[in-house]
């Protein structure tokens, strides 16, 4: 979603579109109804705009928290590093999601 890479399931964190649109963390990887997908880097969550996630969540969406910290309050490290994932086949075997 963020850095648009595809990596196993495993190396990203869920969002998902909650109550009233509003979007919040699945750390449990298993809500139902469609995700969003995005590395736990500061790069790659700082990217996630609510509008990139209205389009996946085919429905208007409101993002009311700052993502890094709550992905922290959670114990979900989040690196500072870039925006730059695996690349489809490369470090995932070639299996991984979007």
């Amino acid at each position: 979603m963020g850095c648009k890479k595809i990596d196993q399931r495993d190396a990203m964190v869920r969002l998902i579109r909650g109550v009233a649109g509003v979007v919040r963390i699945d750390p449990k990887r298993s809500a139902p109804g469609r995700g969003a997908w995005v590395h736990p880097r500061r790069g790659c969550v700082q990217a996630v705009k609510a509008g990139g996630l209205s389009r996946t969540f085919r429905r208007e969406t409101r993002i009311e928290i700052d993502l890094v910290e709550g992905l922290q309050r959670l114990g979900i490290a989040v690196d500072d590093v870039g925006t730059t994932g695996a690349s489809v086949g490369a470090a995932t075997g070639g299996s991984g999601t979007r």
